[in-house]
């Protein structure tokens, strides 16, 4: 069992939660929006890998000798990483849309609970990218400081 998971208590094996018909209309809705956001996500997925591509063909091919390789290098890399790190919330949010239709069409609690599941791990992922974006920015911030200074 995941350490993230909770079991029902032994002696309320009878207690559960019942969607009531505007519950499963909010879920029709939510699964159609999520899947419509996944499918864009895909396509910024695949628009930063091209561009990825086409800059490896660009920045050498017309670079005039003024840029640097490592420049070049991470120019291209940030496009790659973007890409392979914003997959898998993607991935995540999309796996969340498809079990919640087939929960909805076959009337699967099973199928409902991995949806949410795909949903905790996605907000999860993205929560934790967000606590790593702030301390980038405030590393970036402090840096900057500390080398204006040193100016």
């Amino acid at each position: 069992m995941d350490t993230f998971e909770q079991e029902l208590p032994k002696n309320e094996i009878d207690a559960r939660i019942e969607l009531t018909n505007d519950s499963i209309y909010s879920l029709d809705t939510i699964w159609r929006w999520t899947s419509f956001f996944s499918i864009i996500g895909f396509i910024g997925i695949a628009f930063l890998i091209l561009i990825g591509i086409v800059m490896v063909f660009a920045l050498f091919a017309f670079d005039n000798g003024s840029m640097g390789t490592a420049l070049k290098l991470a120019i291209i890399l940030f496009y790659f990483v973007f890409g392979t790190v914003y997959f898998y919330p993607i991935l995540l949010l999309f796996r969340f849309s498809t079990n919640t239709k087939k929960a909805l069409r076959d009337r699967s609690s099973l199928d409902l609970s991995l949806a949410f599941k795909n949903l905790k791990l996605h907000f999860q992922y993205v929560g934790i990218m967000t606590i790593v974006v702030f301390a980038l920015y405030i590393l970036i911030i402090i840096g900057l400081i500390i080398v204006k200074t040193m100016i």
